[in-house]
């Protein structure tokens, strides 16, 4: 499985949809400064923790269970793919508050 195919799925996943803006919300509050464009392999990995925490976070408070536990699976593949692939130098870490740009 591919890190294109996991971003591919997570925004068609039912609670993905619904918790979308909130996740936004929640990366913006942790990384006010977030650059979409800096290409930086740790910023990158960085920023794509943050993200995966704040889908966790927000799932179990606005998804069913049910909901809740297929995009958890979807999370924990792209962790997989990404700490193998791109992030293997900086694989995930839990509650990661800030990232370096540099």
């Amino acid at each position: 499985m591919s890190a294109s195919i996991c971003l591919a799925d997570l925004p068609n996943d039912p609670c993905a949809k619904k918790i979308q803006p909130n996740v936004d919300k929640c990366l913006l509050a942790k990384v006010p400064d977030y650059d979409p464009d800096n290409t930086n392999p740790k910023y990158y990995c960085c920023i794509t923790w943050i993200a995966n925490d704040c889908y966790e976070s927000v799932g179990k408070t606005k998804c069913s269970s049910s909901k809740l536990k297929t995009m958890d699976q979807l999370l924990d593949n792209m962790k997989k793919v990404y700490n193998d692939g791109q992030c293997k130098v900086y694989p995930y870490q839990a509650n990661l508050n800030k990232c370096a740009k540099s």
